[in-house]
């Protein structure tokens, strides 16, 4: 029997070879374009979770509230690890990651290393490395490392990297170490690159052991792994208390640090939550989205059930063609079942083919959206189950859910109406149909909408003025050398004047931070003198430059001057951010200067400065404090003349080589490195552009359809009105306008929704463009147009059809 409804179905695929054309090719894109995002969802919630003990780790972050307002950092206090693990006996095991940039050598390589950490023998109890044979499994003895396989083959090819040694390099240290260990490298959704683990005695030995206790900085990430039976819930409500036993001693506050709208607080994030729910500042890695994931899931189940529709159109399209033909079959003695059993055979024929088309344009896809995305999200594998149960899962549910209608409602036909061309059903049909697509171009409309808004944000964030001026911004590291501060600054004052030494550079500057780098974060006093604990500001971030920063990235100054070679009292002097003179209570760049502060002792501002965006438009400008100090620079900026950019490269990367031998010279140009931060948006617009899209086509297809059958049908009729004299323009208009109203009434509908959408997305960027028509009308005309598009071409060749083509059966 089964056999018999697989012959049935395919001679039905057969007849109507454009619908069925029509439906595979819809059911196709839109099940490869779902495939392909439940991939990459699938990808984004897998971050960290290949760590064995992943539910049981927890990253502890600082928050600081000034009047309720939170301020979150990724990092916490040296001290903060050791004093947890000492205190509760939920926290098993500890470990800190202390970032440190270091040239690495070996014999005559030397590289800058990005991802050296200094972290606690805890570490490998906490984290699932896997390291390979011969590997020390502890890292707590002095001078010891363990590095990843990339890294070992970078260094040492072929050679057996254990027993190595290599040397590190900055101007905290310049040590040898001996490599212990090599692991595996870490899969790509993991929240943390790792590439040189080095044990915390040997930082110990150059900060001492009260540095390294210490709770004065937040440049280290802690991370804990809590008992097994540990209450997570329980732990928070101790650190209140925690709070004031170790940090009010410091701070001289003797209760009250972990409560109130001015308080401290510790928070402990799971570590599977990291990569999609985290907002803090210095965090490890550019952060995904949840609200992303969230949209792009909604958008493949869109584009699903588009395609889903076009089947279920087609099908009710046809319904009293099947009408007949359901008729004849109950005639002859067919029970509802079989012919229910023959229309869902149908179905799953056709989403077969479907799946197998979908398979084959996933395999063409992945690879370049890989590229697209930057994320190795798609990788397939014969062995990958998951993805199997995928392809399984979505032609069980397209088949289920396409061929049900057609299904229950076709095989209910009274024999006796049908064989007289009297469906009853055809009007409920009919108006199915019309609801169906409209619920289509609704979907098409409010996607449609969502590019554009993402399209406009970007254009918006790009151009939008930052406070300074990054073109022509030659920035080059400051090496990171052991050396007496004294020395230091010579090598680095040299440096800068030889810079200004080159015809094409007309000027220079020594700074600590430059746009989009992290800025060192001030944790001691910052207020008005005589101000208490309470009145403590703990959200400044200060940079520390010299008096040529400023007209170096074009900033205002707007009340005030700039630092001055000619005040040797400058030292002891600051210039503030329009941000950060409002926290510390003045009411305006003029109130605030010549005021006296308490920072780092006793302070006068004598300048105030427009703020600036230290990162990118979509966060809240940071406030900030410039301080006069030749100590801890790491980047000299350099404005350079567009016309002789490789000349100037090339003098200055001599001048470099000869002041310091060794390092690796590395620089970057200001407006490329800042726009960096909007690449996670850019991409996320053009797959989101790529997925409207998609579905926008998806719909038309649907459309082309029905008009398609709807062309046939009335061939007749056409045929008729143009032997008495009907016009191609009339006959256009008489099939167009029912489906154009329905697109229409899409608009309408969709409108409403889309606004909230847009509203609900342009709230998470701190700088947004703002809504106006243009966000609904544009996608209204484009929808209309591609309607009209689709529709004429298959009027206009009705209407140019000989009529008597049509009537000659008649």
């Amino acid at each position: 029997m089964l056999y018999h409804y697989v012959i049935i179905a395919y001679r039905a695929l057969r007849r109507y070879k454009l619908f069925s054309l029509i439906n595979i090719m819809g059911l196709a894109m839109g099940m490869a374009a779902f495939l392909l995002i439940l991939q990459y969802v699938r990808y984004e919630l897998s971050y960290d979770t290949f760590h064995e003990k992943s539910k049981q780790i927890y990253r502890v972050g600082t928050t600081f509230y000034r009047e309720g307002t939170p301020t979150e950092y990724a990092g916490s206090f040296l001290g903060l690890g050791p004093a947890l693990k000492a205190e509760f006996p939920e926290v098993q095991a500890f470990t800190r990651l202390s970032f440190r940039r270091s040239v690495v050598s070996y014999q005559n390589h030397s590289f800058t290393e990005p991802n050296l950490f200094f972290v606690d023998p805890g570490f490998l109890a906490i984290f699932s490395l896997p390291l390979q044979p011969g590997s020390k499994q502890t890292l707590a003895a002095p001078n010891e490392v363990i590095l990843s396989q990339s890294m070992a083959r970078k260094y040492f090819g072929s050679e057996d990297p254990l027993g190595k040694i290599i040397t590190l390099k900055s101007k905290l240290y310049s040590q040898n170490v001996t490599v212990t260990g090599v692991f595996a490298d870490l899969p790509a959704n993991s929240h943390l690159a790792l590439d040189f683990l080095v044990s915390v005695p040997t930082l110990a030995s150059h900060l001492g052991p009260d540095r390294l206790n210490g709770w004065d900085s937040l440049d280290h990430l802690t991370y804990i792994l809590l008992a097994p039976g540990a209450d997570i819930k329980n732990l928070k409500i101790k650190l209140p208390a925690f709070i004031d036993k170790y940090l009010g001693k410091i701070w001289g506050a003797e209760s009250g640090l972990g409560v109130g709208p001015n308080r401290t607080a510790f928070a402990l994030q799971p570590l599977r939550d990291i990569h999609l729910h985290s907002t803090v500042k210095n965090e490890a890695e550019a952060s995904g989205s949840y609200a992303v994931v969230q949209l792009l899931l909604f958008v493949a189940i869109f584009i699903l059930l588009l395609a889903l529709i076009n089947y279920v159109n087609l099908a009710t399209a046809r319904a009293m063609e099947r009408a007949k033909e359901v008729a004849v079959r109950k005639v002859i003695g067919a029970l509802r079942r079989q012919l229910t059993t023959q229309f869902f055979v149908e179905a799953v024929l056709l989403n077969l083919a479907g799946v197998v088309l979908a398979f084959t344009l996933v395999q063409v896809a992945g690879p370049w959206l890989n590229a697209l995305v930057a994320k190795p999200f798609y990788v397939f594998s014969w062995s990958d189950y998951a993805l199997w149960l995928s392809y399984a899962g979505i032609l069980a549910l397209s088949s289920f859910l396409s061929g049900l209608y057609p299904a229950l409602v076709l095989s209910g036909y009274q024999p006796a109406p049908a064989l007289k061309g009297k469906g009853h059903a055809a009007a409920r049909t009919f108006s199915l149909r019309k609801g169906l697509i409209t619920l289509q171009f609704v979907v098409a409309v409010l996607l449609l909408s969502g590019t554009y808004a993402v399209y406009r944000q970007m254009q918006f964030m790009r151009a939008y003025h930052l406070g300074m001026n990054l073109d022509q911004l030659l920035v080059v590291k400051v090496p990171q050398q052991k050396v007496a501060d004294s020395v230091f600054s010579k090598n680095t004052n040299f440096f800068k004047n030889q810079l200004l030494s080159l015809p094409a550079v007309s000027r220079a500057t020594l700074s600590s931070s430059v746009p989009n780098t992290d800025m060192y974060s001030t944790l001691g006093a910052v207020g008005p003198l005589g101000s208490k604990p309470a009145d403590i500001g703990f959200s400044f971030n200060h940079i520390y430059t010299d008096a040529d920063f400023i007209p170096a990235y074009g900033m205002q100054i707007l009340a005030g001057r700039n630092f001055s070679k000619d005040f040797s009292t400058d030292k002891n002097n600051l210039i503030l951010s329009e941000a950060a003179i409002k926290i510390l209570g003045f009411k305006n760049p003029a109130a605030a200067l010549n005021q006296k502060i308490e920072y780092e002792g006793e302070k006068q501002i004598i300048g105030v400065i427009k703020d600036f965006h230290q990162y990118s438009v979509a966060q809240e400008i940071a406030p900030v404090i410039l301080e006069l100090r030749f100590t801890d620079q790491k980047y000299f900026s350099a404005k350079v003349n567009p016309g002789q950019i490789s000349q100037t490269i090339a003098a200055v990367e001599h001048q470099y080589e000869q002041l310091y031998p060794g390092y690796p010279f590395e620089y970057f140009f200001m407006d490329a490195h800042f726009a960096k931060q909007y690449e996670a948006d850019q991409r996320f617009g053009r797959l989101f552009s790529l997925f409207s899209g998609l579905a926008v086509f998806i719909a038309c297809l649907g459309l082309f359809g029905l008009v398609s059958y709807a062309t046939v049908q009335r061939s007749k009729e056409i045929g008729v009105r143009k032997v008495l004299g009907a016009t191609v323009a009339s006959i256009l208009t008489l099939l167009a306008k029912d489906f154009l109203k329905l697109v229409l009434l899409a608009n309408l509908v969709a409108w409403p929704v889309a606004w909230w959408l847009i509203h609900e997305w342009l709230a998470n960027y701190a700088r947004h463009i703002p809504i106006n028509t243009s966000f609904f009308l544009f996608p209204a005309v484009a929808i209309v147009l591609f309607a009209l598009f689709t529709i004429s071409y298959q009027a206009i060749k009705a209407a140019l059809a000989n009529p008597v083509e049509a009537l000659r059966n008649e």
